[in-house]
């Protein structure tokens, strides 16, 4: 007998067109259809529509600023996965390049954003003495954005991040490309890029080689706020003898002050906010600061860590949206929205609702997010008087009870 498990959300999820409803109804702006019989539905004109709208969405982020400190809700707690690379040659033998499939202009700064579409060979295979750069590369990965690419050509000597050992056969290269700035990641065949298009790009026919330098600074996702909540790994099989572990970025800047090119599988990592100035603050508007990990050293393959982050979300926008938060909380997500509403109705926080979702409906979702936590979280006791078997002993007996910690009166009997 086969198990089936459902397939779809059950009808009680909450999308934004129903939120939309629950709101306008609050407000007392719903529409009732053209006779003004029907059942409720959101608001028809942009002024109301905006306004239920920007409710829900302050609600949403009230709810998550409202969470358990320090460790904030579970279900906020992604995963994310950051794709380290290597530094990046222009193909010799002309068989990885990138083409243009043409531009577009950016409304706010009036830069030409370039598409290109990556051709590569199907396999990565360099031997040991060309393996700094990277001549062919599998894809791209959205850490690059951001970062710099060299077109029909390679870095300039002394450019941080570049360094082209005397075996590889770029050594002899002295072609300088065309610097362009990754705009944006579209997929891992594509992306976006600002620059000055040159005559000299005519000539490849538009199988343009290109490189990249690395510096141990990859651009973190755009919904990453600056908060990571758990240890740092390598992903699955990556197989590597050396742990990654985070250390301040001071530490590691520290490391980099001299610049000596080191280059290896990295030990250390951390966060910062991208040093201005920088393209993003130019590209986008408004300007929000974007954050990159940091390592040490200098990874010279394709490799790929994990860690949880603290996960922002995008404004509801389209009826079918969801909000960021799971069905068991969407009491408590309602809760928040009807308290919202009032307070833009009263402009006031002492009303019924809003005492309702602080003395109610918050406490109930703070008890749900207890129940998330692992329910195995190990021995957590006192720190044991004696050692050896004397500790061991100890803890078969007490380990259970899960005393207090508490500082030792008497010194440890050895």
């Amino acid at each position: 007998m086969s198990v089936t498990f459902p397939t779809g959300e059950p009808t009680s999820a909450q999308n934004f067109n129903t939120l939309l409803t629950n709101v306008a109804y609050k407000l007392g702006i719903a529409y009732y259809s053209s006779t003004g019989t029907g059942i409720p539905q959101p608001p028809q004109d942009a002024y109301n529509s905006t306004l239920c709208a920007t409710i829900i969405n302050d609600a949403i982020r009230m709810l998550i600023d409202d969470g358990p400190r320090p460790t904030g809700w579970y279900w906020q707690q992604q995963i994310a996965q950051v794709d380290l690379w290597p530094e990046i040659g222009p193909d010799p033998t002309g068989s990885t390049y990138i083409s243009s499939t043409g531009s577009t202009t950016d409304p706010v700064t009036g830069s030409t954003i370039f598409t290109f579409v990556l051709t590569t060979p199907p396999t990565i295979s360099p031997s040991a003495s060309t393996q700094y750069p990277l001549l062919t590369v599998p894809n791209f990965v959205q850490t690059m954005e951001l970062r710099n690419i060299w077109l029909n050509g390679q870095p300039s000597t002394g450019t941080p991040g570049w360094f082209v050992p005397s075996a590889s056969p770029l050594a002899s290269t002295s072609t300088v490309g065309l610097p362009f700035t990754v705009y944006s990641f579209l997929d891992p065949y594509h992306i976006t890029a600002m620059g000055n298009w040159s005559s000299t790009l005519n000539s490849t026919n538009n199988k343009i080689p290109f490189s990249m330098a690395a510096t141990g600074d990859y651009t973190m996702p755009a919904n990453f706020g600056g908060t990571y909540c758990s240890e740092i790994t390598w992903i699955a099989n990556t197989n590597r003898g050396i742990f990654i572990d985070w250390v301040d970025e001071a530490a590691i800047r520290q490391q980099r002050q001299l610049y000596a090119q080191q280059f290896g599988i990295p030990q250390w990592a951390a966060v910062r906010q991208i040093p201005l100035p920088t393209v993003q603050i130019q590209a986008f508007n408004p300007p929000r600061p974007r954050w990159e990990l940091m390592t040490f050293r200098i990874t010279a393959e394709f490799l790929s860590v994990n860690f949880a982050y603290f996960l922002s979300f995008n404004n509801l926008v389209n009826g079918t949206d969801e909000p960021p938060i799971p069905l068991s909380f969407d009491n408590t997500l309602m809760a928040a929205i009807r308290a919202q509403a009032e307070r833009y109705q009263m402009d006031s926080i002492s009303g019924p609702e809003f005492q309702f979702y602080r003395t109610i409906a918050l406490p109930n979702a703070l008890k749900l997010n207890d129940m998330m936590a692992p329910k195995k979280l190990g021995y957590v006791g006192n720190p044991s008087r004696r050692i050896g078997p004397a500790n061991l002993a100890e803890w078969r007996s007490h380990g259970y009870l899960r005393p207090n910690v508490s500082p030792p009166t008497e010194p440890y009997l050895l």
